[in-house]
């Protein structure tokens, strides 16, 4: 993705800096009720118990029909028409995002107590996609996802005439954000979908936010691991120096624990240095990676590259540890007695800004 078209192409490069840190001790900072919910590291026992939930929920997404809210590749275009990236809505909608979700899979799935396990990259010498995330349906690249992904034109029948009498109910509100997006037309949308670029009368290999179902991810079973620049950009160095920050935004990329502040959630940045360490790094390289950014230049690439990642289960454990950085952090400002989030009109703001496309456990808008 780019400044000028945040909803298409693959996560921005960063210019964000890591600043030296040094391990805080946060596992005592603060006493805690005790969760109705828990997200275990995905290479625990409970972390594997959550994904035959998890994997037993994707199944049903999938056989759900198109026009259904919670059918798997539904699910994706929310993330796709909505998510905001580069700004300082990122951690805000990703949570409710996650959180909807969860609900979802408890329901499917018949398992009350299911929470997304998180990948902790930093828990492995060399980062490596966990190996049960190469079984049956926790892979794009499985054969159950070929009658919808084996190819565009299939892609295209199965879930364009949902998508688009989907987009002849949206509401005027919902119509508003999406302008800001560049989406002004259904067509518009689409092209992004497939990757056709108008002035070109052309598509683009690179702007593709499809997979083929061969070609969903890159890393395989065979070929796991992190490559090493992607593996120094998730290093404990580069976690802690995303935590150092003690402003929830600041107008100095180093110092802001999110990124640039916009008028609206799906307002592109615009700029340079716009990402904030965690999202810049960990979160933009590990989404490239496994997607194929690098080896696979000039695209296609896999689902993790674009904004359908959603596809990708693995999408859901990689943003449940961003989302667990985002609890460190405000954990360690409340431990320090600083701010955990921003203050004055710049609190107002972000607590008043509509989200419109989620859709919840029950599958209601």
């Amino acid at each position: 993705m780019k400044p000028t078209g945040i909803t298409r192409r693959r996560f921005l490069e960063t210019t964000a800096i890591a600043a030296t840190a040094t391990m805080l001790p946060l596992s005592s900072a603060l006493a805690q009720t005790k969760p109705k919910y828990t997200r275990y590291n995905v290479l625990s026992p409970g972390g594997q118990k959550a994904l035959a939930s998890y994997a037993k929920a994707i199944g049903k997404m999938m056989a759900l029909p198109p026009d259904h809210p919670q059918n798997w590749f539904r699910n994706a275009f929310i993330h796709f028409m909505d998510c905001p990236h580069g700004n300082w809505w990122f951690y805000v909608w990703h949570r409710g995002y996650l959180g909807y979700f969860e609900e979802t899979i408890r329901n499917l799935s018949g398992d009350p107590t299911f929470a997304i396990p998180y990948w902790d990259w930093t828990a492995q010498k060399q980062p490596e996609i966990p190996a049960s995330m190469f079984d049956g349906v926790l892979t794009p690249r499985d054969m159950a996802f070929e009658p919808y992904t084996g190819d565009l034109g299939r892609f295209t029948a199965y879930i364009q005439p949902a998508l688009k009498a989907y987009w002849d109910k949206l509401s005027a509100a919902q119509r508003e954000q999406l302008n800001h997006r560049g989406y002004t037309e259904f067509d518009l949308l689409w092209n992004d979908v497939n990757g056709y670029d108008p002035k070109a009368d052309n598509a683009v290999a690179g702007n593709l936010a499809y997979a083929v179902t061969c070609n969903a991810r890159y890393l395989t079973k065979q070929n796991p691991k992190l490559d090493g620049k992607t593996s120094y950009d998730v290093s404990p160095f580069v976690v802690y120096a995303g935590l150092l920050p003690t402003e929830f935004n600041s107008s100095e990329s180093v110092l802001s624990f999110t990124s640039v502040k916009t008028p609206s959630h799906n307002k592109p940045p615009a700029g340079p240095n716009v990402f904030s360490t965690l999202e810049g790094l960990p979160h933009n390289k590990v989404h490239n990676y496994i997607g194929g950014v690098g080896p696979l230049d000039f695209g296609p690439y896999g689902n993790m590259a674009n904004n359908l990642s959603p596809i990708d289960p693995v999408f859901f454990l990689h943003h449940s540890n961003m989302d667990r950085l985002w609890d460190v952090w405000t954990r360690k400002q409340q431990h320090q007695n600083l701010p955990w989030l921003p203050k004055g009109d710049d609190l107002k703001t972000l607590s008043s800004e509509p989200f419109l496309f989620y859709v919840d456990g029950k599958g209601q808008y």
